[in-house]
């Protein structure tokens, strides 16, 4: 009985994620690590995304890497990403408030839940500390509702360099250039 419960939540489990992948990635192609690793360790080759982004047909490229964080007041532990300025053009965020184009140096993006967990808003303060033990308070510059990263923070790209040594991309998603057939391109990424 158990298996076929276990064999049941994970049926069920796959659907939702694909559902959410669906309503939330822009992009027409993901390239990931294969197999399974520590997140914070794995990932795409660094010069990966711009080899990608030189290939004909292609329009955008965005990566996104992952971190571990606690807050240093309750010691909770999670997971944040670090991205790069064309994220919103291969995911749906779901903004519920700001603007993603104010995401830089100094602020933050948090997860709906997490706002409102923690009774936050834009412009409130968010205290992040990180392995290096450096803690920052970087002011919210969005709420996004999107549930693709299950993380509660995302951090501007350059903010994430200063505390990770990791330089590779959890994934690089991209799109093709309007008008062009995505399985015309696939070809050339696949090489």
């Amino acid at each position: 009985a158990l298996v076929s419960v276990i064999a049941t939540l994970a049926s069920s489990l796959k659907g939702t994620i694909v559902d959410t992948v669906g309503e939330e990635v822009i992009a027409d192609f993901q390239v990931q690590p294969s197999g399974f690793g520590d997140p914070t360790s794995t990932g795409v080759p660094a010069s990966l995304p711009g080899e990608i982004a030189e290939l004909p047909g292609i329009e955008t490229v965005s990566i996104y890497r992952i971190g571990a964080w606690r807050n240093p007041d309750t010691l909770s532990q999670d997971f944040l990403i670090g991205v790069d300025e064309n994220l919103e053009q291969v995911v749906r965020l779901e903004m519920e408030a700001g603007s993603f184009a104010d995401l830089r140096d100094g602020t933050v993006g948090i997860w709906k839940p997490y706002a409102e967990d923690n009774a936050l808003g834009i412009g409130d303060t968010v205290r992040v500390e990180f392995n290096d033990g450096t803690i920052i308070e970087p002011t919210v510059a969005f709420i996004y509702g999107a549930e693709l990263f299950s993380t509660n923070l995302i951090l501007p790209m350059e903010t994430y360099e200063e505390h990770f040594d990791n330089r590779l991309a959890a994934m690089a998603m991209m799109t093709v250039i309007e008008g062009a057939d995505p399985e015309a391109v696939r070809p050339s990424i696949q090489a």
